[in-house]
């Protein structure tokens, strides 16, 4: 039977010992899956999280009904995102925010690639990492197909983004362009301080409202200000 390769988004209650998976798989986009702990695999319980990667096949069900995940088995295993309280939550942030803007039931491996690689590269940061939520969020946009502009040039969104733009100061304008050109792997290179990463994250978030289409605001946002 087919392995499948997923990365969870969200993980929800069903019932007694039963979650229902949200998940991006490589093969076949956003899917839901069910999945049932029992004695003998009581210790997937902390696999079975959000941004964690799984391989796994899948039984067949019957029409109508979710297909239930079997054969689980750890993808790729974090280092020090799982034991780091700040990556921790920055990763739980983060999968709302790609929850929230993929809603796309077909494969797409250059998303899939993209948030693979980010997030690996992310664990393997040891210092300078307090701005990687930021660049991760605003090339998530470039490839979800609504980039914003890094400079004056024409885009298909300039008309829009210049009357959004404009409630933003030179300051938050700079950085914001800055953000936006930096790849994830010179994410520790952005010299920006407290206040204005907290105003570049509500700016790229707005944008999001603005220019994803069906993005809703992530319910951990407070808790991720507040930390």
């Amino acid at each position: 039977m087919e392995k499948i390769t997923a990365l969870i988004l969200i993980v929800r209650k069903h019932t007694g010992n039963t979650v229902i998976v949200d998940c991006y798989t490589r093969e076949t986009g956003r899917q839901t899956f069910i999945y049932s702990f029992t004695k003998a695999n009581k210790g997937h319980k902390a696999l079975i999280a959000p941004m964690n990667w799984i391989n796994f096949s899948i039984s067949p069900t019957q029409k109508g009904g979710l297909s239930r995940i079997k054969d689980l088995h750890p993808g790729h295993i974090y280092r020090s995102i799982g034991i780091n309280p700040v990556k921790s939550l920055v990763v739980l942030f983060l999968s709302e925010v790609v929850a929230n803007s993929i809603k796309e039931e077909h494969a797409d491996t250059q998303v899939f690639d993209f948030i693979e690689s980010a997030l690996l590269y992310y664990d393997e940061l040891k210092e300078n990492y307090g701005n990687f939520h930021l660049v991760f969020i605003a090339r998530l946009a470039g490839i979800l197909g609504f980039a914003p502009p890094t400079d004056d040039s024409a885009s298909s969104i300039d008309h829009h983004f210049n009357l959004w733009e404009a409630k933003m100061n030179q300051e938050e304008v700079a950085a914001f362009r800055n953000i936006a050109r930096c790849p994830v792997s010179a994410c520790d290179k952005i010299k920006i301080d407290g206040p204005m990463r907290s105003r570049q994250l509500n700016i790229f978030l707005d944008y999001y409202l603005q220019f994803a289409g069906h993005f809703r605001m992530p319910k951990s946002l407070d808790l991720f200000r507040d930390f």
